[in-house]
């Protein structure tokens, strides 16, 4: 695990090529273990809504919570990118993504969105990254997708989901980072306190 003294860019380049590195095998195995994690949670219990993402390469795996949470009988929404910004949209079924931003499968036929008219425990957000810190905060990709749409849905519980290799101990941020509620690994589930202090359950 890292410290703190490493730029944005470093920790990119280092970790990418830590979680590039694991084999398919391993990604099935950990995404698995990531995933039953999260749906053993009293929060996912309760979310009627839940806002996943589309995995890309080596990121974590999604397809096996898309599943539990239709199986629960819950909403689930995919992303889109349009222009600047990244808007949820409802899926009833992952033959309803094609190809988009990237190459990444994106809803191609949006219907209805995601509104941010719910309380706190009725929808929670599985966020991807590429390094999560002890501290909550994450790195994306650089083009602030992500904290740009949470800063306008202060109420989603925001679950950040990485393999093991990808934690450090604290992640560089700045004023307009976004830090999550939770992050799930395969090794575990760390939780932040209102003032950042996380612990391992």
């Amino acid at each position: 695990m890292y410290g703190n003294n490493l730029n944005k860019t470093v920790l990119r380049k280092e970790i990418q090529a830590k979680r590039n590195h694991l084999s398919p095998p391993e990604m099935i195995h950990y995404s698995e273990k990531i995933c039953r994690l999260i749906t053993s949670s009293t929060r996912f219990f309760r979310a009627q809504h839940i806002l996943l993402y589309c995995n890309y390469g080596s990121e974590t795996r999604t397809s096996y919570l898309f599943d539990a949470a239709k199986k629960a009988g819950k909403n689930t929404y995919y992303p889109k990118v349009e222009g600047d910004n990244l808007y949820f949209y409802k899926v009833n079924s992952l033959s309803e993504l094609s190809d988009g931003y990237r190459g990444i499968k994106e809803p191609y036929h949006p219907s209805r969105a995601f509104q941010n008219s719910l309380k706190n425990m009725e929808a929670m957000i599985i966020v991807p990254g590429l390094v999560f810190g002890m501290d909550g905060y994450r790195i994306g990709y650089g083009r602030g997708f992500y904290d740009r749409y949470l800063a306008d849905y202060p109420g989603l519980w925001k679950t950040g989901i990485c393999y093991g290799v990808q934690m450090v101990k604290n992640c560089p941020h700045e004023e307009h980072d976004i830090r999550m509620d939770e992050i799930v690994c395969e090794q575990g589930v760390v939780t932040l306190n209102g003032e950042g202090e996380a612990r391992w359950i």
